[in-house]
């Protein structure tokens, strides 16, 4: 079985994946994980403060429509930007413990 992780390209969220993808492994080992990288509005727009973009999304947009089209099969996202409204179409299905923020 093949699944599909996709995140944005910062040190954090690969960090994160790579974290979900093994958890997702050492419980189904023959489980083969293709990471998908990508910038999201908020990591390519360096010029206009956050205060000045979208209200929601700058970092979750583009990945919202990755998950409703097929393209990914999970996003994994920080809490920090995560909108917490709730999505037709998708879900918050897992969290890991959180780390040592030191």
């Amino acid at each position: 079985m093949r699944l599909v992780i996709a995140s944005r390209k910062s040190d954090l969220a690969r960090l994160q994946s790579l974290q979900v993808g093994q958890a997702l492994q050492k419980k189904h080992p023959d489980l083969r994980i293709e990471y998908h990288w990508r910038e999201s509005l908020g990591d390519k727009n360096l010029s206009d403060p956050l205060w000045k973009m979208p209200d929601k999304g700058v970092f979750t947009e583009d990945f919202v429509n990755g998950l409703l089209t097929g393209e990914f099969d999970l996003v994994v996202h920080s809490w920090k930007d995560l909108p917490v409204e709730s999505r037709q179409g998708t879900s918050v299905v897992a969290t890991l413990p959180r780390e040592d923020v030191r």
